[in-house]
């Protein structure tokens, strides 16, 4: 396998991640979502690097060889892809 693209937003993620859309139930038109920190020695969080996320991977469209590429790796670690919705998204940009 040639090397994974390190600007591929489908690929910026846990692999478990990517079978969430197939535990949703049929018909389902919103959901919500939150971040929280997970602990540490600090009893406070600060926020950083929104801005570059935004930037890095937020600022251009994804491409129908990142939909490719994230199916690929996705599968070979025995997961569903969805890979209809990512080609939609692709190609309606």
């Amino acid at each position: 396998m040639k090397p994974l693209n390190p600007h591929n937003l489908i690929l910026n993620t846990d692999s478990y991640k990517a079978s969430h859309f197939a535990q949703f139930p049929k018909g389902m038109t919103y959901a919500s979502w939150y971040i929280e920190s997970r602990g540490g020695d600090s009893n406070f969080v600060r926020f950083f690097g929104l801005q570059a996320f935004l930037i890095e991977y937020l600022s251009k469209g994804v491409s129908m060889s990142e939909v490719e590429e994230a199916q690929a790796v996705f599968l070979a670690h025995g997961l569903p892809f969805p890979y209809e919705g990512w080609r939609h998204i692709a190609q309606d940009l």
